[in-house]
């Protein structure tokens, strides 16, 4: 399981950078998906590669709905907070980063990864295509 740990970007880099918990609080773990019988370095383009990579992909979304899936009106519409000043303040709470490392980032962020010829699983967008950023990318 890969740990979920959410840290307040407001703190300073010595309490981000230090031992222990660097002011981060755990708020869930992420299934490692994968077939068992092959490694990262043997995946290849086959019908069952692309099958299990499309089935991680909706094991992290479908995750990652449960345990942040109540900040989604709060982050478009903002959400009332009495503050420690006791002033009531409007509040949108968001991420700022995003950070996770090597396969699981194509996972979370909903992409097919940097090989894919249409990275965008969405928009289907080729990837030829997507420096082109004032033009619609046929469908």
């Amino acid at each position: 399981m890969h740990p979920i740990i959410v840290r307040a970007g407001f703190l300073s880099g010595a309490i981000r950078n230090g031992s222990g918990n660097g002011g981060g609080l755990l708020v869930g773990y992420l299934p490692i998906v994968g077939d068992p019988n092959k490694s990262a370095e043997n995946e290849d383009d086959s019908a069952a590669s692309v099958e299990i990579a499309k089935f991680k992909h909706e094991v992290y979304h479908k995750v990652l709905n449960v345990i942040f899936g109540s900040l989604k009106n709060p982050s478009h519409f903002g959400d009332t907070v009495k503050c420690g000043d006791r002033i009531l303040r409007v509040l949108f709470p968001g991420f700022l980063i995003h950070a996770v490392d090597g396969e699981e980032a194509c996972g979370t962020c909903g992409t097919q990864g940097a090989q894919a010829n249409h990275p965008c699983p969405r928009c289907l967008a080729a990837k030829w295509l997507l420096y082109q950023l004032s033009e619609k990318a046929p469908l």
